[in-house]
C-alpha cells in the first residue's frame, strides 16, 4: 500500500517483504521484464511461454572523447586622439572535435537456461550490508557490487545494439572549426564635460562544421547500418558597443548594446540517423524519412540592449538599476527539417536510390521573440544612518523578467533555467576581527533540462527554492591579538533550512519525479598566512 505524503515529498510505502534478507532478495528475474529478439535467439527462447524470460538486468556504458584546441592572435595600439585611446584587434581559431560511443548491453545471469532459469543469491563477497529506505517506508535494503559480479563474471552481456537502432543513433563525431576576426575601439572622451568611457567593436565569426555517423535501420529484427558525413558552414557578423557615462563621482549611467550567438550542443549536431527509404513520397515530397541529429543546426541569436544607473552614495554604499531587453530569433526546437541523403545507400537492400532528398526530424532554428526585465540592486552599510552601528550592512537585490517566446509553429515556450523573479539578501557585522552574516537566495519555479532514461534529456517543471545560508569567522590579526598574529578560523552552514530540490512530470503537484533533500552542509576552516 502507499499514502500520498503533504506538499511534493512522494509517498511512503507499506510492505510485508523484508528486502535487507539476502536469503529472499536475490539476483535474477522471476517476472523477467524488457524483449529482446537477440537474447531470444541467444538462448532458444520461443514461443510466447518462453520468449523474453533472459534479462536480468540492464548497462548504460558510453564513452566521449572531447578535445578542444585554441589560438588567439591579438595586438593593440595606443591612440592619441579626444574620441579613442587605443585600438585592439586579432584572430582566433577554434577547434573542437567530439565523438561518443554509445553502448548498452543486456544482462543476463550466466548459466541462465530454460533447465536452469533459477535466481543466485548474492555471493558474501559482494555483500555490502543495506541502505536505509526508511523515508519511503521501504525499511533497509541489500546494498551489492553490482560491477564486481560483472567484472567477475556473474552476467553474460549482449550487446543491445544488434536489434535496436537506439544507442547506435547516439554514436556519433561532430567537429566544428571556428574562425574569428574582431576589431575593437576603447573609447575615452567627454560629452558636456562628462567623461565618456567604453568600447565598440565588431566581431567577424565563420563556423564549418561537420558530423560523421551511420544511417541505422532494421531489416528482419538485424541492424543495418550507412556511413553519413554531412558538413555544414556558416558566418555571422557580431557587432557591440558599451558606453559609460560619469555623471559626477558618484553616478554613472551604462548603456549596452549586441548581437550575441549561442551554439547548440554537439549531439544535437551529429550525422547519426534512423533512416527508412519509403516506396511513398510524404507530404513534402520526399522518400527518405529520417529521424536523429541535424548536422544542420545553426545557433541561437539574440540582439540585447542593456541600461543601467549606479549611484555609489558612500564608500561601502551603492544602489543600481538595470534595465535589459533581448530579442531572440533563430532559437532551438524540435520540429522537421530537409536533408541531403546522397550516397547514403537504403538499408533495406544496400543499393544507392535515384533520389536523395529526405525529411528529418528533430532539432531546428526558429521561432523567437522578446526577453526583458529589470534588477535593482543595494549594498546599505548601516553606518550611515549612525555610527555606532559601524560594522553592520546589508546587500540585497531583486531580478524581474518577462518573456514572450513562440517556437517556430507560433506555439507558446518556455525558456529552460529561467525564473521570473529572483532575490538575493545578505546580512553582515564584520568588526574588530569579527566576521558573521546570513545569506538568503530565492528563485522561481522554472523550466529544466535533466537526464532521463537513456542519458536522453528532457524538460520538466522545477519547483522554485529559498536557501539560506549563515556563516561566522574571526580574524585574530584584525582582532590585535599578536601570539595569533596570520590566523582566521571560518564557520558555515549551507542550506541552514534543508530546502530540497523538487521537479514535477508534469503541472501536478503529486506527479513528483525528483525530490532530494542534501540535507545541510558544515564546513570549518582553518587559515594562517606567514
Amino acid at each position: 500500500g502507499y499514502t500520498f505524503n503533504g506538499g511534493n515529498t512522494g509517498a511512503t510505502f507499506t510492505h510485508d517483504l523484508d528486502y535487507s534478507d539476502y536469503s529472499l532478495m536475490q539476483l535474477g528475474g522471476p517476472l523477467s521484464w524488457g524483449a529482446s529478439s537477440a537474447l531470444n535467439d541467444k538462448y532458444g527462447l520461443t514461443g510466447t511461454e518462453y520468449e523474453n524470460q533472459a534479462q536480468d538486468g540492464f548497462i548504460n556504458a558510453p564513452t566521449i572523447e572531447d578535445e578542444l584546441s585554441t589560438l588567439k592572435l591579438a595586438a593593440s595600439k595606443v591612440l592619441e586622439n579626444e574620441y579613442f585611446s587605443s585600438i585592439e584587434f586579432g584572430m582566433s581559431y577554434k577547434e573542437r572535435e567530439k565523438t561518443k560511443d554509445s553502448q548498452g548491453f543486456f544482462m543476463t545471469l550466466s548459466g541462465f537456461s530454460l533447465d536452469n532459469p533459477g535466481m543466485l543469491a548474492v555471493p558474501e563477497q559482494y555483500r555490502m550490508g543495506s541502505v536505509d529506505l526508511g523515508f519511503i517506508g521501504m525499511g533497509d535494503m541489500i546494498a551489492y557490487d553490482v560491477n564486481g559480479l560483472v567484472n567477475d563474471g556473474y552476467y553474460s552481456l549482449l550487446d543491445e545494439s544488434l536489434t535496436n537502432t537506439s544507442h547506435l543513433t547516439k554514436s556519433w563525431t561532430v567537429k566544428e572549426e571556428i574562425t574569428s576576426v574582431f576589431a575593437q575601439a576603447n573609447i575615452n572622451a567627454e560629452v558636456s564635460g562628462l567623461a565618456l568611457t567604453g568600447n565598440v567593436g565588431v566581431r567577424y565569426v565563420h563556423t564549418d562544421q561537420s558530423s560523421q555517423g551511420n544511417a541505422f535501420n532494421t531489416v528482419d529484427d538485424i541492424v543495418v547500418a550507412s556511413p553519413t558525413n554531412i558538413s555544414h558552414d556558416y558566418s555571422h557578423v557580431l557587432p557591440s558597443l558599451n558606453l559609460s557615462l560619469a555623471i559626477d563621482e558618484q553616478q554613472t549611467v551604462r548603456f549596452g548594446a549586441a548581437k550575441t550567438i549561442s551554439r547548440a550542443r554537439l549531439d544535437e549536431m551529429n550525422a547519426s540517423i534512423d533512416a527508412s527509404y519509403n516506396t511513398t513520397q510524404d507530404e513534402n515530397g520526399n522518400y527518405w524519412s529520417v529521424s536523429g541529429g541535424n548536422p544542420n543546426l545553426e545557433p541561437k541569436e539574440a540582439t540585447g540592449y542593456d541600461l543601467s544607473y549606479e549611484n555609489y552614495f558612500s564608500d561601502e554604499g551603492y544602489f543600481s538599476a538595470a534595465f535589459f531587453y533581448k530579442d531572440l530569433t533563430q532559437w532551438i526546437f524540435d520540429g522537421t527539417y530537409a536533408i541531403d541523403m546522397s550516397g547514403v545507400a537504403d538499408p533495406s537492400n544496400g543499393e544507392i536510390p535515384a533520389t536523395s532528398e529526405g525529411t528529418g526530424s528533430g532539432k531546428v532554428n526558429g521561432g523567437g521573440g522578446d526577453l526583458y526585465g529589470y534588477e535593482l540592486s543595494l549594498a546599505l552599510p548601516f553606518k550611515i544612518f549612525h555610527p555606532s552601528l559601524e560594522g553592520f550592512g546589508l546587500i540585497a537585490s531583486h531580478t524581474g523578467i518577462e518573456s514572450d517566446i513562440e517556437d517556430q509553429n507560433g506555439n507558446e515556450y518556455e525558456l529552460p533555467g529561467l525564473s521570473d523573479k529572483i532575490q538575493s539578501l545578505t546580512v553582515y557585522y564584520e568588526m574588530n576581527g569579527i566576521q558573521l552574516r546570513t545569506s538568503m537566495r530565492k528563485r522561481s519555479a522554472f523550466k529544466g533540462d535533466v537526464y532521463g532514461l537513456g542519458f536522453d534529456t528532457e524538460q520538466v517543471d522545477i519547483l522554485g527554492e529559498t536557501i539560506w545560508d549563515i556563516q561566522a569567522g574571526y580574524d585574530f590579526s584584525e582582532a590585535g591579538v599578536e601570539s595569533l598574529e596570520g590566523l582566521s578560523i571560518q564557520f558555515q552552514v549551507q542550506n541552514l533550512t534543508e530546502e530540497p530540490f523538487t521537479s514535477l512530470s508534469g503541472d501536478n503537484a503529486l506527479q513528483v519525479r525528483d525530490y532530494q533533500d542534501y540535507g545541510r552542509t558544515y564546513l570549518l576552516g582553518f587559515s594562517y598566512k606567514l
